[in-house]
């Protein structure tokens, strides 16, 4: 449609390059016909609207039904087909994207993804390499290809020719390709029919078949003198580990531990006795040794010698060796005498190996064995646009793919795994415009998956990337995806990192949204699934990047080897040290440690996300410098915490009682005058809780000089912004079996009775008497202390010396009030605690008015002599009614699991999901409801990427 008699401008890229620009000012369907010189299989074309406006009331847009390349058309409403909304670079970031339409009523690229491998090559211009039909005498055509990867470093390619590699076939050989072979917008791309079922192979590994003698459960073989050290090994696929002390379980690291006197040191580590054995006599200078020096790092270095029961590193580390701190060894052969090992002694040329299976250590000879020789699979560099599809980049020694200063290429559809550095590796002028990567699968690289740090803004999108850092090795590794200045790291699903799941920058405005990450921090702690870092202090810029709609579940600290801070850290989405100007919003974080974490930040936004189920805390939001207040300006608004408590230990013994926090909150300055001042805003979050109690601990504010635990009432009243807390439905954290009623008249039903009073101050307002008020199941006491010192007394029992009995009573608040602790005291002088070591209680003590209080502790009588509950109230002038006061022994209990009554469903990123009773671990027949207690008919259909939380209302422990 035409405004302002001007119609609509489009532009024609064909894999990022802009090929023709027109104006359309057809009124009606009409065809527009542009040469191209290249399109090869699976090439991008973007038909881009430039000029979109109203002009006199006139809204000028643009309808685009159909392209046709080379015969084949495609609809604008096809399978594959998107419309990306935004104006210049905007276009082409996977932001604001929708499925591909016809009428184009905004600024923004509508893009088709042509056929890959399926599609023939023929008329495509370029070169083709197959390794099994090929030569290198051939002219290099699709009819007479080439046959090695070295051939194709002759060429010299000009604008719209591109390099074939033939689809299900393997090369053992590097390929670096560079200016002088490429132009702008080459592609390097798998062909052929093949393509629909393996991609074309570039290994960085060589095959060790044949040859190979046995020694007890040793194998071994003579490899070509000069072969590189092969860091990765594998037999039919499976990865090796290199040979290593202490070994490695399936639940373990082995770690030995530096001697409990011989910390500090960073040139040198002091064996514990206990090891002093098994390191006598054996060949140490030379191996490597890998030390965890803090919760988040590993570092390794050579061993230069070994005396005396001390370790001598070549080179000191970065961290110091403290006490306790784990540490392996690894490349030498005595280390071999575990499955899944192996060494090459590269001075006597000859390959060992232990291998894993079983059928491998019947017969080696028989199995397919590969070990990384070639420090860089494919690389290319020098060139812009250019484009990397269907092919694999497996078992380098370093990085899979090595993208240099090719700003603008396109990797995506490709493999790269086995690699032991990175997969994909990115490094240019970030000023210049980013790399795209996308629907590839990573895998099993141990370092990264995908490292864009130096890559600008560039864009990771829809990437699956497992396993980073997590198989068969023991150094360090820092993250599944890592972006640099202004990336756009989108609908990614992370699956099995030993640190960091997805780390963006500190620069630039980058964009993590629609990202999946699950099981990480698998061998580290202090890290998160999604994390960013903003120092050193007083450097970092404002980072105006956003993180949102993510899903993260499963993360688990491994404290393992490790001494010191930050060994209990992990977090769902971590914004560390300085981190300035990001917004966290609409994610939904689940079963962690920590949900949100904030250290030493300013000026973030933490806005309607969902954490459900922490296990130690919804928040945590920290300063720890001491120059000044660095935590200011931050805003949590409209999130929404889902707390729970969980029992453990084996009758018995006494349970032990842990519970997470929706806020946990630190300054050096002051923790509650942070809040208080405005200098950190809390309004309209939610805490739902389904342990009946709806004061529990609701924020704990620490600084140097304050240690407060606030209740959800304390809470309101501190800072009136936030909802109220919800309890929609109740479930027990236990289940007992007792004994008979010890305490006489608990249940007040003859009134005060036996019970007595004493009150320390007579003219003190204090009184205890009879009631029937609120609360009370027939009559009750009611208690009004004058000082916290009053108290009433029941008549003395007998309990059972040394086994486990519980302490109940409910209690009806008449105010805002903190109870006593549990005072079950001898009947006489000393009139001291009767409990062995203490009462222990998943209940707090103090409420709001009109609250009740249904405690319960449990404890162990050191004796049986006569005993008497003692009842306080901290709280002076504020009347309490206790009823139904009970001790009892405890014959049995059984605790509830989270599962039990809570389930959290999610559909994975672009794909609906089923949610079934069977799904969510329950039976079939199940009675669900949502998080408000809605009732809900299973099965249900989760939209793609959303997740809901279930709970079972027909629970056993429902109460």
């Amino acid at each position: 449609m035409l405004a302002g008699n001007v119609g609509p401008t489009i532009e024609i890229r064909v894999n990022g390059l802009l090929v023709a620009t027109t104006e359309v000012r057809s009124t009606t369907l009409q065809d527009y016909s542009f040469t191209v010189a290249d399109l090869g299989p699976g090439s991008a074309v973007d038909i881009v609207y430039t000029n979109d406006a109203v002009v006199s009331g006139i809204d000028r847009n643009l309808w685009v039904n159909s392209i046709t390349v080379g015969g084949q058309t495609y609809a604008s409403t096809g399978s594959g087909v998107v419309f990306d909304r935004g104006s210049g670079s905007a276009a082409f970031d996977g932001v604001d994207t929708m499925p591909g339409q016809e009428g184009l009523f905004w600024n923004g690229a509508l893009r088709f993804q042509l056929p890959g491998g399926a599609v023939s090559a023929t008329g495509s211009t370029g070169v083709y390499i197959d390794a099994s039909a090929g030569s290198d005498t051939n002219p290099g055509t699709q009819a007479l290809p080439w046959k090695t990867l070295r051939k194709a470093t002759e060429a010299r390619l000009t604008t719209g020719q591109s390099v074939f590699l033939r689809c299900g076939q393997v090369w053992r050989e590097s390929l670096a390709l560079d200016g002088i072979q490429l132009a702008n917008g080459t592609n390097i791309a798998g062909y052929g029919t093949e393509c629909a079922t393996a991609k074309a192979v570039i290994s960085g590994a060589d095959l060790f078949n044949g040859g190979w003698t046995k020694s007890g459960n040793v194998w071994s073989r003579a490899v070509p003198a000069g072969t590189p050290k092969i860091r990765r090994l594998f037999i039919d696929g499976t990865s090796q580990a290199t040979a290593r002390w202490p070994n490695a379980t399936s639940t373990s690291q082995g770690y030995a531990l530096v001697n409990s006197l011989g910390g500090g040191a960073k040139w040198s580590i002091r064996v514990a006795d206990g090891d002093l054995a098994a390191l006598s006599g054996k060949d140490i200078e030379g191996a490597t040794v890998y030390a965890r020096t803090s919760a988040w790092m590993i570092e390794s270095r050579r061993i230069a010698g070994y005396a005396s029961g001390t370790l001598t590193l070549a080179t000191g580390t970065d961290y110091t060796m403290d006490a306790g701190e784990g540490y392996v060894l690894e490349d030498k052969l005595w280390m071999l005498d575990a499955p899944g090992e192996f060494f090459h002694d590269t001075v006597n040329n000859r390959l060992y190996v232990y291998p894993s299976s079983s059928t491998a250590q019947a017969d080696l000879n028989s199995r397919t064995v590969e070990g990384s020789v070639r420090d860089i699979a494919l690389r290319v560099a020098n060139r812009t646009t250019v484009g990397v599809r269907d092919i694999a980049v497996r078992m380098a020694r370093v990085k899979g793919l090595l993208l240099m200063d090719a700003s603008g290429a396109l990797v995506e559809r490709i493999e790269a795994s086995g690699n032991g550095e990175t997969g994909v590796s990115v490094v240019q002028d970030e000023t210049l415009p980013g790399a795209t990567i996308r629907s590839s699968r990573i895998s099993n690289n141990f370092v990264y998956g995908i490292d864009a740090v130096f890559g600008g803004a560039t864009t990771i999108s829809d990437n699956n990337v497992t396993d980073t850092g997590t198989i068969s090795y023991p150094g360090w590794s820092h993250a599944a995806i890592e972006g640099g200045k202004g990336a756009k790291i989108l609908n990614n699903i992370v699956d099995g990192t030993a640190y960091h799941g997805i780390r963006f920058s500190g620069t630039g405005g980058s964009t993590v949204m629609n990202n999946a990450v699950t099981r990480y921090c698998v061998r580290l702690s202090d890290c998160a699934a999604i994390y960013t870092w903003n120092g050193p202090k007083l450097t970092g810029s404002t980072q105006l990047a956003t993180v949102e709609l993510n899903q993260v579940q499963g993360g688990r600290p491994n404290a393992e080897g490790a001494v010191g801070p930050g060994i209990d850290v992990v977090g769902g989405i971590f914004l560390d040290d300085f981190s300035h100007g990001v917004t966290v919003r609409n994610n939904v974080v689940r079963d962690v440690p920590f949900g949100l974490v904030l250290r030493n930040g300013s000026n973030n936004v933490f806005e309607s996300n969902r954490v459900w189920l922490p296990t130690r805390a919804a928040i945590t939001a920290s300063n720890d410098q001491t120059d000044r207040d660095y935590l200011v300006g931050n805003i949590w608004r409209n999130n929404q915490f889902v707390p729970v408590k969980s029992a453990v230990n084996q009758f018995p013994a006494l349970p032990t009682f842990s519970e997470s926090y929706p806020i946990w909150f630190f300054n050096n300055f002051g923790a509650a005058s942070s809040i208080s001042s405005g200098n950190n805003t809390f309004t309209g979050n939610q805490v739902v809780r389904f342990d009946g109690s709806a004061d529990g601990v609701h924020a704990w504010l620490r600084s140097n000089t304050e240690d407060t635990r606030m209740s959800s009432a304390t809470w309101a009243t501190f800072n009136r912004l936030d909802a109220p807390t919800a309890t929609p439905m109740a479930f027990a954290l236990y289940q007992l079996t007792l004994g008979p009623e010890l305490v006489p008249g608990g249940n007040f039903d003859s009134g005060f009775g036996a019970w007595n009073s004493w009150f320390s101050n007579a003219g003190s307002g204090g009184s205890a008497s009879a009631s029937s008020g609120g609360g009370c199941v027939g009559t009750c006491v009611q208690l009004t202390a004058g000082t916290s010192n009053d108290w009433i007394a029941s008549p003395a029992f007998v309990m059972r010396a040394g086994a486990p009995h519980l302490y109940a009573y409910t209690a009806t608040l008449g105010g805002a009030a903190t109870l006593g602790w549990p005072y079950i005291s001898r009947n006489a002088t000393p009139w001291d605690n009767m409990a062995t070591a203490g009462y222990t209680s998943s209940v707090a003590l103090s409420g709001s008015a009109g609250q009740v209080i249904r405690y319960e502790a449990f404890f162990t009588p050191k004796s049986s002599d006569l005993a008497r509950v003692n009842l306080q109230v901290k709280t002076p002038g504020v009347s309490v009614r206790f009823d139904s006061v009970s001790v009892r022994e405890i014959t049995g209990f059984s605790f509830s699991t989270t599962a039990d009554w809570a389930a959290v469903a999610t559909a994975p990123v672009g794909q609906s999901s089923t949610v079934t009773c069977a799904s969510l671990g329950w039976p079939a027949g199940c009675s669900a409801t949502t998080i408000d207690g809605v009732p809900v008919t299973l099965p249900q259909t989760l939209t793609a990427g959303s997740s809901q939380l279930y709970l079972r209302a027909d629970s056993s422990w429902r109460r």
